[in-house]
């Protein structure tokens, strides 16, 4: 149980680094200046990519969801290929969906609070706790959780 424990961790904190490696190819790709790669534990633990935002919707876009299509690329190519047998490392993927998909913070709740930024001019921390729990938050998280119940009933053997 212990070693199923740290392959888990361990394959988690490979995906992470996956996940962070595709926003800086996606920020170098779209020619935008990294200022820094690294942990925060604001408003959860969480590693990031600072970069200066594009002001374009497309490139922002781009940018925010690249580690959330390389995460997914890596799920579908380990499902194909039955990598899934190795139960740690499916195991590691649902939790790395539950965390990059979450409704709480994401690169996703970045894209829709940073597009309300733009359009409004106001203050990120502000539209962000406005979007908790408004409609567009409960559809996040019924799609967010809709997506954890599928894949935790996933036949992977």
């Amino acid at each position: 149980m212990l070693i199923q424990l740290l392959l888990i961790s361990l394959s988690i904190s490979l995906l992470i680094v996956i996940h962070e490696l595709a926003h800086i190819i996606a920020a170098k790709i779209l020619g935008l200046t990294i200022q820094k790669v690294g942990v925060a534990y604001s408003p959860m633990p969480h590693a990031y990519v600072k970069v200066d935002f594009p002001r374009k919707v497309k490139s922002r876009l781009i940018y925010l969801f690249a580690g959330a299509f390389a995460t997914q690329v890596l799920f579908f190519i380990s499902y194909a290929n039955n990598f899934f047998e190795q139960k740690y490392l499916y195991y590691a993927f649902l939790i790395q969906i539950a965390i990059e998909f979450n409704p709480f913070y994401s690169d996703f709740t970045i894209a829709y609070v940073s597009l309300q930024k733009i359009e409004r001019n106001a203050n990120f921390k502000q539209i962000h706790n406005n979007y908790l729990y408004s409609p567009q938050w409960y559809i996040h998280f019924i799609l967010w959780f809709s997506i954890l119940f599928l894949l935790s009933n996933l036949k992977i053997y």
